[in-house]
């Protein structure tokens, strides 16, 4: 009976965080879809009480546990740290709500690992990326085709990321995870959607994505061994085509000009972050509070509220303690990333570090409901942990 519970709930649970996690990417945000991750949740709860005395012979003395339980002790101590921040905000915030948003991301981590393992690691990933490539066929059928090298395909999917930049975070998030999937499977079909993807992320005009994808990518190159050049063939071609096809509808022209405004925004960019520092310096210890936002206009005249870099709203809201928690829970990603790129689980690590790089210029804060964060941030980490414990080296 108990063996019928345990696979009964492990199904279950595994069903409803499938359904949240292929929903997330295309409706996140809504309350149904929330519903199936707070589903999957109490499931969880359940199987870890009905399954614990394996789970204490699996897990707790497993050799891999002590580097998981460091792992969540540091994003713990992050996410509990700048909850309760809340308390010293101009005016106080009730912390219930955040406190309850950081341990759904905790519980989001172990359920994806836990997933990772019972289902499969590339079904799971399977799932987020046929969800994405849905994103962006859906993003392009209501995109205004009249314009759609000349728009940043905003205001088109009705449920796709407010923010275009984002948009392209999910497009270069389902591109690592395609790569990872080509990867442990060989099946080259799947460059056709990565093309897809990348075809997408280049019509956001987002540079953000485009050069974090570009940058975070580059270590792969120390991992190009013979077996590998074939991927390196399919890989140059792609762009060959891309590049074709970008040539003859004379969409480089939009691009550059583009890219040719990073300079001049980047001064932009850099009294934001002044700002932001200059309020710091006032309160370097605490910080803020989880609530502090940015209220001045800039040197356009355009009113200003966040960061536009979550490394500045880390020491704006939490200050140096803030900031310490920060460092050591990124410091043991990197610890993992760099184990893990060793022993061939490179792209694992370079979607972490693509996440970095992303939110270098984001100023969103990470801890929220289900939403675009959980895809962009805690998605990377929770790939990342979902390979320690069963690592070993790609041939």
């Amino acid at each position: 009976m108990t063996f019928n519970k345990r696979n009964a709930l492990s199904s279950l649970m595994l069903l409803m965080f499938s359904l949240f996690i292929f929903f997330l990417p295309i409706f996140g945000g809504l309350t149904r879809v929330n519903n199936l991750f707070h589903l999957s949740l109490l499931l969880f709860i359940g199987m870890v009480v009905v399954c614990r005395r394996e789970i204490y012979t699996t897990v707790i003395k497993g050799n891999h546990y002590q580097q998981d339980r460091n792992g969540i002790i540091f994003i713990a101590a992050f996410l509990f740290y700048y909850s309760i921040s809340g308390l010293w905000s101009e005016p106080a915030l009730k912390i219930s709500s955040e406190l309850t948003h950081s341990i759904y991301i905790l519980c989001f981590l172990v359920i994806f690992k836990v997933s990772a393992l019972r289902l499969n690691r590339i079904r799971v990933y399977s799932i987020i990326v046929t969800a994405i490539v849905l994103l962006c066929i859906l993003t392009l059928i209501f995109a205004d085709k009249s314009h759609i090298f000349v728009s940043r395909l905003n205001y088109s999917f009705p449920w796709a990321p407010n923010n275009v930049i984002d948009l392209g975070g999910y497009f270069s998030v389902g591109i690592f995870l395609l790569f990872m999937i080509i990867r442990d499977t060989g099946k080259k079909w799947l460059y056709l959607p990565a093309l897809l993807l990348f075809s997408g992320l280049l019509l956001t005009q987002s540079r953000n994505p485009i050069f974090s994808l570009i940058i975070a990518s580059l270590p792969l190159l120390l991992l190009i061994k013979k077996n590998n050049f074939q991927h390196v063939v399919a890989i140059m071609a792609i762009l060959v085509l891309v590049g074709i096809i970008i040539f003859f509808t004379k969409y480089d022209h939009n691009l550059l000009v583009r890219i040719g405004k990073s300079y001049n925004e980047s001064f932009i960019r850099f009294g934001i972050w002044q700002n932001a520092f200059d309020l710091f310096l006032q309160k370097p210890i605490l910080g803020w509070g989880f609530g502090k936002e940015l209220n001045f206009i800039n040197s356009v005249n355009q009113h200003i509220h966040t960061t536009h870099s979550l490394y500045l709203a880390v020491l704006l809201k939490g200050g140096v303690i803030g900031m310490i928690t920060f460092l050591l829970m990124i410091g043991y990603g990197m610890k993992i990333a760099f184990h893990a790129f060793c022993k061939g689980y490179g792209i694992e690590s370079c979607l972490f570090i693509f996440s970095l790089l992303f939110y270098a210029t984001q100023g969103m804060f990470v801890i929220e409901n289900p939403n675009t964060s959980w895809i962009l941030f805690w998605l990377p980490m929770a790939v990342l942990y979902s390979t320690t414990g069963k690592l070993s080296k790609l041939e």
